[in-house]
């Protein structure tokens, strides 16, 4: 799949899944830098479908106490 920023293309997404733990899509993929940081924010696009994805800090789990 192709990540895209503003309608251009800037990386690619190398794997993704449901996350057992979490319920929710999760994914890795090459970004510029400038792309990389948590809380930045791109479109992944598969075929005809866009989403949009977020860069979070992991863990992406709360820690046990």
């Amino acid at each position: 799949y192709t990540i895209t920023s503003d309608g251009t293309p800037v990386g690619r997404v190398t794997s993704g899944s449901i996350s057992p733990s979490l319920g929710v899509p999760i994914g890795m993929g090459y970004v510029p830098v400038w792309l990389s940081q948590p809380g930045s924010s791109f479109d992944i696009i598969a075929g005809t479908r866009s989403s949009r994805a977020h860069v979070l800090a992991m863990p992406f789990y709360p820690p046990q106490q």
